[in-house]
């Protein structure tokens, strides 16, 4: 049977992004989509895992993948060289189609090419674009595990009763060495233009890193609700996380993909969403045409 198989890599919000591409391909070919839920995590640098397979309306057509580390050596080494060999191929009959590292924004040609061979497909793919077409099925087939832990509960219940806004903030601890940008002024004009567009708002902030989020924003708005799941951390955690952001009705996301699918999963067109805009190396291809977009120095 005629298929693609799609590599996932990443934390949740990379996940999501290069299955969603994947579906999208194999809609467009009329073909199955295959994806490959290990390569990805052999060597992962920051211990991270597959998350996906968690989310109770999607079935994952898993990829079979050798389990020695002789047959993952050779299995990455054929990858490779077989990329190499495809690249003086058309990218109808390439067995191995790469993102690449120049061009990470939205890809016309490798999007909208109808595949004659089974090909592998390696990249983040972090553009809307790709996958405009599907957006009503991915919402449908995505939809985030619900919490069952009782404070979750009780704060999603909160989050439901009142007009919510979610705010997420990533600390990229685990990134030593980087500098990155505090993004304070970015996060207060994202919270006025909120405030003005949404009167009456409480907002919940959400954090892989809660005490320093709280320093960093808690004087940018009187209505801030922090929250803090100290009795679920690693997965457990960010997938209540993801799923409370989900369940606010209007969201003001950090430079991340987690919050980013947080917010794009939920939004149906009356959805106020912030995005910082100059940080993402996929440029304005990162996010859709409704979302308002706040320049980041």
């Amino acid at each position: 049977m005629k298929g693609i198989t799609v590599r996932l890599i990443g934390g949740l919000g990379n996940q999501l992004h290069c299955y969603a591409f994947g579906r999208a391909l194999a809609e467009q070919n009329d073909v199955v989509l295959e994806v490959d839920c290990e390569s990805g995590y052999w060597n992962d640098p920051f211990g991270r895992s597959l998350l996906l397979d968690m989310f109770p309306a999607l079935h994952l057509n898993k990829k079979k993948m050798p389990l020695a580390e002789h047959g993952r050596l050779f299995f990455k080494l054929s990858v490779k060289m077989i990329g190499w060999i495809s690249q003086l191929l058309p990218l109808r009959r390439r067995f191995v189609v790469t993102e690449g590292r120049s061009s990470l924004g939205y890809q016309l040609e490798i999007h909208r090419t109808k595949y004659k061979s089974h090909p592998y497909f390696m990249g983040y793919w972090a553009s809307y674009r790709y996958y405009e077409d599907v957006a009503d099925q991915l919402r449908r087939e995505l939809f985030p595990p619900r919490p069952t832990h009782p404070r979750v509960l009780a704060i999603l219940s909160d989050i439901l009763s009142v007009k919510s806004c979610s705010i997420h903030w990533r600390s990229y601890a685990e990134e030593v060495g980087v500098k990155r940008p505090s993004l304070v002024e970015y996060y207060q004009k994202a919270i006025a233009t909120v405030e003005r567009l949404q009167p009456d708002i409480r907002f919940y902030v959400f954090s892989d890193n809660p005490e320093a989020a709280r320093s960093l924003l808690e004087n940018t708005a009187l209505n801030l609700f922090f929250v803090d799941l100290n009795e679920a951390r690693g997965d457990i955690q960010s997938l209540n996380d993801f799923y409370l952001m989900y369940a606010c009705k209007h969201a003001i996301i950090g430079d991340s993909t987690f919050s980013w699918w947080a917010a794009w999963l939920s939004d149906f067109g009356s959805k106020t969403i912030v995005a910082p805009r100059g940080l993402s190396p996929w440029g304005d291809d990162w996010c859709p045409q409704n979302w308002i977009s706040i320049d980041v120095k």
